[in-house]
């Protein structure tokens, strides 16, 4: 598939695909944070003697090492839904059937776009989720940017401002430290001293059980998006007994979005599931991509949200300011 480079001009006002730019009302119901074509094995590696990984999930560092190396598979899907990175297969997503009937039962149940968030370190590849776009008719919005510390290229402390704004911009164009309460609204302020429209700045993951609806709350008046995007991951002990953070319930999550809706702030609240792993997917016995369509959005329903607050989450979030391009 030959690079299409896209002018500024033809991009104004619309959303853009893999597949090339589409208007924002084609979008249909979207899912803001989510990865189909990911290597996430790479960011970690075998484990290694006395790590925080090694530490965890009653097993020896030699029943460590077998389990990273054996295929997921029946015998050891549970044991890596709570500890995902203790496995390399289930850290991989690279088989496009798999994925493009994966991708097939989201549509199935309403779903319209996915935007896949497998930005550089993270090894994605845009031309194979060109062809699941084609396959399936869901439309596939790519990120851009850089993933964790860990990953990032050797002269990456070497780029400057510059540099870095013209190889996003041209990622568009052709083709933090994670577990601080603090994080997100130093993010924000940096952003908004160098001059950033804060509306167009999602604040992901901040439904993993750190921020409380007063700090979402604190953000969404600064004019920044909320992205709950964990859904259908209510228990990873990965996070628990790694880095301190229990992740609330579905159930609890929905609460918070009522509370964040009450006070007004619904507009600024995107939905996803953030799968990256096999262990979540349908072929594994996990929920899929079709999860918040099929069991979270008429659980809201019968809990006070209205079908207006489903579409706003889910149809406006991405659309709403794509005509200052």
């Amino acid at each position: 598939m030959e690079p299409v480079v896209y002018s500024r001009h033809e991009l104004q006002g619309k959303v853009l695909t893999v597949t090339g730019p589409v208007p924002p009302d084609s979008i249909g119901k979207t899912l803001m944070h989510e990865h189909i074509i990911v290597d996430y094995a790479k960011n970690f590696g075998p484990p290694i003697g006395d790590s925080s990984r090694a530490r965890v999930g009653g097993l020896s560092l030699d029943e460590q090492r077998q389990l990273w190396e054996e295929p997921l598979s029946i015998k050891n899907v549970g044991h890596c839904r709570g500890y995902f990175n203790q496995n390399k297969d289930n850290m991989v997503l690279d088989n496009e059937q798999m994925m493009v009937n994966e991708v097939e039962v989201y549509k199935k149940f309403g779903g319209g776009t996915i935007v896949e968030q497998s930005v550089c370190g993270m090894y994605g590849d845009p031309t194979a989720l060109a062809r699941i776009s084609e396959t399936t008719g869901v439309r596939i919005v790519h990120g851009s940017g850089y993933y964790l510390s860990r990953v990032h290229p050797p002269d990456m402390d070497e780029k400057t401002v510059p540099q870095l704004t013209q190889q996003f911009t041209q990622e568009i164009l052709a083709g933090h430290k994670c577990y601080s309460k603090e994080s997100p609204v130093e993010v924000a302020g940096i952003l908004r001293s160098e001059g950033a429209d804060l509306s167009r700045v999602v604040i992901s993951h901040v439904d993993r059980g750190i921020l409380t609806v007063p700090d979402m709350i604190s953000l969404a008046r600064q004019g920044c998006v909320l992205e709950f995007d964990q859904f259908g991951w209510g228990c990873s002990f990965t996070h628990a007994l790694q880095h301190g953070i229990d992740y609330p319930s579905d159930f609890v999550r929905c609460q918070m979005i009522r509370e964040l809706r009450d006070a007004g702030f619904i507009k600024q609240v995107v939905l996803s599931h953030d799968i990256a792993f096999k262990s979540r997917l349908t072929q594994y016995g996990g929920e899929g991509y079709s999860y918040l369509l099929k069991n979270i959005v008429p659980y809201m329903l019968q809990r006070g949200l209205t079908e207006q607050d489903i579409d706003t989450m889910m149809l406006q979030g991405m659309a709403a300011k794509q005509d200052d391009f």
